[in-house]
């Protein structure tokens, strides 16, 4: 699916311990079983950036509060 909204947003919400991720836009993001369990702590308000990966798929990075950038896959839901 085409996403022409790269780069930074704002985390409205995650759903489904990590799975879903819905972005200040309103898009949703189904993040993938691997990476869930990065993508669950995050939280409302947080910043995000969206980059393109591999083909239709999204890579989502939040830097985390000692400085490291966690990533997660992604592909848009709508």
């Amino acid at each position: 699916m085409l996403y022409n909204n790269i780069g930074k947003h704002t985390i409205k919400s995650v759903k489904d311990a990590g799975k879903i991720i819905v972005l200040e836009d309103n898009s949703k993001w189904e993040v993938y079983s691997l990476d869930k369990f990065t993508s669950k702590i995050w939280g409302f308000a947080d910043r995000v950036t969206i980059k393109p990966d591999i083909g239709s798929k999204f890579r989502i990075e939040r830097m985390a509060r000692s400085g490291k950038v966690e990533k997660v896959r992604a592909t848009l839901l709508n």
